[in-house]
């Protein structure tokens, strides 16, 4: 585990699950993570090309994860996401929602409202100083 090398093995969690290069037809959240689960961690993976653009509640905010429960990200990075109404890369949602970053880079996410996360309704975020996010 400790010698993995994130760089050069490159792990991808994509929202591109019709055609190719058509965002038309991605997944809205590229993670979807509820209240009802345990506490997750999720290590080493780039995760792209979430599309939400939906009419209906939350389907239009945080192309790359959606969290209304328990989790830590590390040594990730969001890119390429797209938010029409919302936060583009990550909303953490909801009085039982915790968020923890560590090592993370956010770049290059495009919203409607111009943020890349947002935190709502008392969930908890802590996010540690090696997470970079740019435009």
């Amino acid at each position: 585990w400790n010698d993995r090398n994130i760089a050069l093995h490159e792990t991808i969690m994509s929202a591109d699950i019709g055609t190719q290069t058509d965002n038309t037809d991605n997944t809205y959240h590229v993670i979807y993570h509820p209240a009802s689960l345990d506490t997750s961690r999720l290590d080493g993976f780039s995760i792209r090309y979430g599309h939400a653009n939906g009419i209906s509640t939350n389907q239009d905010k945080a192309g790359g994860i959606f969290n209304e429960g328990k989790i830590i990200i590390a040594n990730c990075k969001i890119t390429s996401c797209y938010a029409s109404n919302g936060p583009s890369a990550i909303l953490n949602k909801g009085s039982q929602a915790y968020l923890q970053l560590e090592n993370v880079d956010i770049e290059n996410n495009v919203s409607g409202i111009s943020e890349s996360i947002k935190n709502e309704n008392n969930a908890v975020l802590k996010i540690d100083e090696t997470v970079n996010v740019k435009p």
